[in-house]
């Protein structure tokens, strides 16, 4: 296996550390492979012009020769004390399909050989049953995916979101390749989101710090782009649940029932809130509470009262759709509910801002 840092990346990458999976001819970077010695166990590469070979024995790495040609052609399998990650790029090659993997896996290194060769198809079932021996469950989510998680985390695949229908044609799509996140920030894969679906994303507090891997091994359609942001985020335990028509929420998995009581938005808009603020105006990037309801009064023309009791928090969103003051004021309102804050007209010149946990009813 040949590991080199890569660089920085446009709109869809990110960076990481480079594995790539090359055939004869191929090349990643300034990294060229120029021949495969299958039975010597080597591979022949030219590096920034300079020629060497690596026994795969010795790197204990995965054979190029795990990469299926094009055509679904007969091919040896070998791996030597592969990682997983290896292996599931492997596996997404062979059977055609986007592989999403749950966080934690087991730390398991696969040694397989096939001996003699094999097709694309048997391939992926060796490679189920391999994965499996190391307590590693392949589930097929509709004809373009794969989830891989613990087998010990069975039940989590209750929360797995269903495929999207097939498309029509004449849809947008996504080469293979073209949605590329190896390792990406949480709230980077979010911004992604909310672009692909057109929708503000209101973010639960004090979400969890975690990292989401993402490669389209299909050309996928828009819907299907966006189903697998979901499935990936499925399988990280946070959901993605859309709300009135210009929102969606970013929740953690067990807290999905909380969002009943988030304020619903008002009926119609008033007069003087129809002017709507262009597509990203709005921005709060871990913003202090306290300025976040200075914003929120100046939106509602009242002087707003903070008392010191209020939880600390900070705020972030992006509008990512044209938003009245009405629709403005209600994405506030639910990102404060989330945490635990309320704002309470008094009167017409005056709001306040309490502490109300979640689904607790206004006296």
């Amino acid at each position: 296996m040949l590991t080199w840092a890569a660089s920085a990346g446009p709109y869809w990458r990110s960076t990481a550390t480079n594995r790539p999976i090359l055939r004869e001819g191929e090349r990643d970077g300034n990294v060229e492979l120029t021949k495969i010695d299958e039975h010597a166990g080597a591979v022949h590469v030219r590096i920034a012009g300079t020629e060497g070979i690596i026994s795969l024995e010795r790197t204990r790495g995965v054979s190029p020769h795990a990469r299926p040609a094009p055509a679904a052609s007969n091919g040896l399998l070998q791996f030597y004390n592969s990682d997983v990650a290896q292996v599931l790029k492997v596996y997404a090659e062979l059977a055609g399909r986007t592989v999403l993997r749950a966080p934690v896996l087991p730390a398991a290194r696969i040694d397989l050989q096939s001996g003699a060769p094999i097709s694309p198809g048997e391939a992926v079932q060796t490679l189920d049953r391999a994965l499996a021996e190391q307590g590693i469950t392949m589930t097929p989510c509709g004809e373009k995916f794969v989830a891989a998680f613990a087998t010990s985390a069975a039940k989590q695949t209750r929360f797995i979101p269903l495929p999207p229908a097939p498309g029509t044609g004449g849809e947008e799509s996504f080469a293979p390749g073209s949605i590329d996140l190896e390792e990406a920030d949480l709230f980077q894969v979010l911004d992604v989101y909310q672009e692909l679906t057109a929708r503000t994303v209101l973010r639960w507090p004090s979400l969890s710090s975690i990292k989401i891997s993402l490669r389209n091994q299909s050309a996928l359609t828009k819907r299907e782009a966006i189903y697998a942001f979901e499935l990936a985020l499925a399988l990280d335990n946070l959901s993605l649940v859309p709300h009135e028509e210009k929102f969606v929420f970013a929740v953690p998995t067990g807290a999905v029932a909380h969002l009943d009581s988030v304020p619903k938005l008002p009926a119609e808009d008033k007069p003087a809130d129809l002017s709507a603020s262009p597509p990203g105006l709005i921005k709060f990037q871990d913003v202090e509470v306290a300025s976040v309801l200075n914003v929120y009064a100046a939106w509602i023309g009242r002087a707003m009262t903070t008392p010191a009791t209020l939880p600390p928090c900070k705020i972030t969103m992006r509008s990512q759709t044209p938003l009245t003051r009405r629709e403005a004021v209600h994405a506030l309102d639910a990102l404060l509910a989330m945490n635990n804050i309320q704002v309470v007209i008094v009167d017409e010149k005056h709001a306040q801002a309490v502490h109300r946990s979640l689904g607790e009813t206004a006296k």
